[in-house]
């Protein structure tokens, strides 16, 4: 399964059968884990596999169940592109583990940051952005999961054209609809597209700290559809439209 595939097959997972996986398996996890870093050009995050007995001591507040284990983001500075390269780099984690059949679910602000915190020591300049629950899915999710999936519309994408402003020749659909279908924190999808040129501008409509992450989650979904494109920042871009934050450009010439 590539990435591009695995993009499909993801689903947040909040309820987990407790299985361990298997030590090649945890091998390719910490493997995963390690490759973790600059994914925008001179920013840093790395990620931090967190052994499974410590579920109950990092405060999941009953959102997760049975987890195999955690993994922690560690963003590197405290930018705004920091933390939209934090959630690209912990996306990709994410969708590579997905490529081998664990189920992941993003946890950032669901959780006891003291407590991660004291379990991955971070630098001065870090900080933990965000955790990950792994594990094989259960069959079934736990009825509190299930109404918490149902309260933020856990399932629901808003539609394409309220997302992205576009040619109606649009070159970049696939991966577009690929950055629709991104996971984000309560659904919110704050990610606007607005191409120009041949550009594509990109935009976070949400003031919250998560949505960054966001950001950057669903703009490596993009990214992975568009491996000729660059991200660049564009001086101009945010004229486009004001009342949102303009975050990058990706240039596709």
């Amino acid at each position: 399964m590539t990435l591009h595939e695995a993009i499909k097959e993801r689903k947040s997972v909040r309820t987990y059968t407790g299985e361990a996986p298997s030590s090649s398996i945890m091998s390719q996890i910490r493997e995963f884990a390690q490759q973790v870093g600059s994914v925008l050009p001179n920013r840093h995050a790395r990620a931090v596999v967190i052994d499974r007995e410590v579920d109950g001591k990092i405060g999941t507040y009953g959102f997760i169940r049975k987890a195999a284990g955690f993994v922690a983001i560690v963003q590197k500075g405290n930018e705004a592109l920091d933390a939209v390269n934090a959630g690209m780099a912990g996306e990709k984690l994410v969708l590579q583990l997905t490529t081998i059949g664990i189920g992941t679910c993003w946890l950032g602000g669901t959780f006891s940051h003291g407590e991660v915190a004291r379990m991955v020591n971070p630098e001065q300049d870090e900080h933990i952005a965000a955790i990950i629950a792994y594990g094989y899915a259960a069959t079934r999710e736990y009825m509190g999961a299930r109404l918490m999936a149902s309260l933020v519309g856990a399932r629901k994408r808003k539609p394409f054209e309220s997302l992205f402003e576009v040619d109606s020749n649009c070159q970049c659909h696939a991966a577009l609809e690929s950055m629709r279908l991104a996971p984000s924190s309560s659904n919110s999808q704050p990610w606007r597209v607005v191409e120009q040129g041949g550009d594509f501008h990109f935009f976070c409509v949400e003031k919250r700290k998560l949505n960054l992450l966001d950001m950057g989650i669903g703009m490596f979904h993009f990214a992975i559809c568009d491996s000729a494109g660059k991200w660049i920042i564009d001086e101009g871009a945010a004229a486009l439209r004001p009342d949102w934050t303009y975050i990058l450009t990706r240039n596709l010439k």
